[in-house]
């Protein structure tokens, strides 16, 4: 549909319509693209608000964040020890390529160097470390050194405390990074250090109370080799005594096994001896035969029995003594094995109690040297601490200053660019909508898309006065804008008209169709036929439109005679002279109604009946104008090949451009000799800027009767 269409005269070549402007190819008109915009200025403004209005808002209730920056210069640098020993080498040393300074640029935003001070602000409470860490930003100062660390947040106070606390963090994680332990690992030295220090304490107060409770507690070895060497002699004294309990058990066994016979002592030997003795005497007093009561045998009786009584004794007394001997050694046995028991006891007791002083004493050293070695390495750090340069690498350049003016929203630089936004969206849209309406808008668009010329184009009016006729506003006002408009479209249709004859006889028939209903072809008709009966012409407007005619409705004339009544064989031709209304107002126009509504208006405008009405015009009119239905039936296409030239009517901005096209081509395919294209309503308010051109300049108003371009009634043919 976005080809054009070329018209050509059906019977000859000699006289071709006029053309339209050649328009170079490829060419941007800036203008153009200027007049669409100014026609959809609605849209522009729309999007303007909508977008600032948007931004406005959006701007207004932002919560405001304040920025407060530091600037340090990162430098490597090396430190000695006393005495010139080395000491520790500055981390930054190796900052001489880029990937160590965009190290160092990540270490300054990361969360290492970012939660310690997240927690000391007590920010853990508020809001999290990844919230935290959305404020941070670090800027490397192009060329330079110089690094500078921002913070954003909504309380000017805090940001300031936080990009100074942000470089702090990041020269403590340096130092310890530089020492080889972390400041939480420095902090576990001195934590385990407090804790070693109460152990040694509680061992040193276990060995003193140990020695307070324990008095006789040998400290030395010669206490020990003491009760050994009483040991060793207690213990050969028990054997002894149990020898001698062995022996004085044996002996007074030996004592009661034998009695007093059995016993063998010097006493009893001698008492046995004797006993023996006595009895060999009485033996020998026996022997001479002295009986037993004789007195030398009784003495000796007597004196046996004495010996007896003596051995008895005797070794009672001797059982005695053994008995009494085995008693004191059994006593002494149990004094010597109470003693050496007592004496063990006490010499495992002091082994135990050594071996738990040795315990303890060997604990308290272990801890002692134990907490010695981490205050030593403490004591190392905090000195090569204390001995290096503070911010040894880091140094400050600039403190962070509490800011007094925010930095987001920035409202003016959100506002211009949402102006810029909003400008942009809305010539955006308005080409957009312009590209969407299908409607025919321009003398551009009529030339691009059907390729016929516009001879002119019709103005919009206002609507008129109670009583009058929007169609007649011309002939009532020839000096207006309408009029002007409509002579300017008679000079273009008298050029272009191809006639059937020669001569003054020559008749000048033309139709004049549209598209749709109220595209305005009714309105082109009559005004074109008073334009061209205002120059002189005899001109007759016949209403072909059959379907729903217009014309009698403009003036205001009965239309039960008329064209269709001819056409039907109701009257005769003779019958259009009495249909024919002349109005007083426009000498030489004659205006034929449409006559009563037929079944069949196709086949009655198709008929011979239509050719001879046309013959029967010749030598009465100069010009014949048939008014002619939209395009959406078939009559223009049959009236097409009655007329010589047909003036096609397309309404700005409401016209569809397939429509438009489709209908001009159903005419040029039977032949129909487009002469032009009027563009009607072509100054209605939304296409101002549009402008066409016509009226040959006219810059200038016609007095009183000039008026403001307000917007139009809309025409309704």
């Amino acid at each position: 549909m976005g080809s054009s269409l070329r018209t050509t005269s059906p019977t000859s070549s000699a006289e071709p319509g006029p053309a339209a402007a050649p328009r170079p190819q490829g060419d941007i008109d800036v203008r153009q693209y200027v007049r669409i915009v100014l026609a959809r200025k609605w849209f522009l403004v729309a999007a303007f608000v909508i977008v600032v209005g948007s931004a406005a808002l959006y701007t207004f209730t932002r919560v405001p964040l304040f920025k407060a920056s530091t600037l340090i210069l990162l430098q490597p640098k090396e430190v000695q020890f006393m005495g010139g020993v080395r000491g520790i080498e500055d981390p930054m040393a190796l900052l001489n390529s880029y990937e160590v300074m965009a190290t160092q640029y990540e270490l300054l935003a990361s969360r290492r160097v970012a939660e310690p001070v997240w927690k000391a602000l007590g920010r853990d409470q508020v809001e999290t470390v990844r919230g935290f860490m959305g404020g941070i930003k670090v800027e490397p100062q192009t060329g330079t050194q110089l690094v500078r660390v921002t913070y954003q947040s909504p309380d000017p106070v805090h940001a300031a405390r936080v990009a100074d606390a942000l470089v702090e963090s990041y020269m403590r994680d340096s130092r310890e990074r530089a020492m080889g332990i972390t400041g939480a690992g420095l902090a576990s030295l001195r934590a385990k250090a407090d804790e070693l220090r109460k152990e040694v304490e509680r061992a040193s107060k276990a060995v003193a109370e140990f020695r307070r409770t324990h008095p006789n507690l040998p400290v030395g070895g010669d206490g020990d080799a003491g009760k050994q060497s009483r040991l060793g002699a207690l213990s050969q004294s028990l054997f002894q005594a149990e020898t001698e309990r062995i022996n004085a058990q044996a002996q007074v066994d030996a004592l009661r096994a034998t009695g007093a016979g059995g016993a063998d002592s010097d006493r009893l030997h001698q008492l046995r001896i004797e006993v023996a003795r006595i009895e060999e005497e009485r033996a020998l007093l026996s022997a001479r035969g002295l009986k037993d009561d004789h007195p030398g045998v009784l003495s000796l009786v007597t004196r046996l029995v004495a010996a007896r009584q003596r051995i008895e004794l005797a070794f009672a007394a001797e059982l005695a003594a053994a008995e009494s001997r085995l008693r004191a050694v059994e006593e002494r046995e149990q004094r010597l094995a109470a003693e050496v028991a007592r004496l063990l006891e006490a010499t495992e007791r002091a082994s135990q109690d050594l071996a738990s002083h040795r315990f303890l004493v060997t604990e308290h050293a272990n801890l002692t040297r134990t907490y010695d070695d981490v205050v030593k390495r403490i004591e190392e750090i905090e000195l090569a601490d204390s001995t290096s340069t503070r911010d040894m690498s880091v140094f400050w350049m600039e403190r962070a200053e509490v800011p007094r003016s925010q930095v987001y929203p920035n409202k003016t630089r959100m506002l211009g660019g949402a102006g810029v936004l909003g400008l942009l969206a809305g010539i955006g849209l308005c080409l957009l909508v312009d590209y969407l309406d299908r409607s025919v808008k321009t003398r551009e668009d009529v030339e691009r898309l059907l390729g016929v010329p516009v001879l002119g184009a019709v103005p919009s009016i206002d609507a008129p006065a109670e009583g009058a006729t929007l169609e007649l506003e011309a002939a009532g006002n020839p000096r207006s804008r309408l009029a002007e408009a409509f002579r300017t479209i008679r000079t273009g249709v008298a050029f272009g008209v191809w006639t059937d004859g020669a001569g003054a006889a020559q008749l000048r028939r033309i139709m004049v169709t549209s598209t749709l209903p109220r595209d305005g072809k009714t309105i082109v008709s009559v005004n074109l036929s008073i334009a061209l009966a205002q120059q002189g012409k005899r001109v007759l407007l016949v209403d072909c439109d059959l379907r729903k005619p217009r014309v009698h409705q403009v003036f205001g004339i009965d239309r039960e005679l008329g064209l269709s009544s001819v056409l039907a064989g109701e009257e005769p031709l003779d019958a259009l002279d009495r249909a024919t209304y002349r109005p007083e107002a426009v000498p030489g126009l004659a205006v034929v109604p449409s006559g009563p509504l037929p079944p069949n208006p196709a086949d009655l405008l198709n008929s011979d009946r239509m050719q001879e009405v046309l013959r029967w015009c010749e030598g009465r009119y100069d010009w014949v104008v048939l008014d002619a239905p939209p395009s959406q039936v078939a009559d223009p296409v049959i009236l097409s090949t009655h007329a010589n030239n047909v003036l096609f009517v397309v309404r700005s901005f409401a016209t569809p451009r397939e429509l438009a096209q489709q209908a001009c081509r159903q005419l040029v395919d039977v032949g129909a000799r487009l002469i032009g294209v009027v563009l009607n309503d072509a100054d209605v308010p939304r296409t101002a800027g549009y402008g066409y051109g016509y009226g040959y300049g006219y810059g200038y108003g016609y007095g009183h009767d000039a008026r403001p371009e307000e917007p139009a009634a809309g025409r309704d043919a």
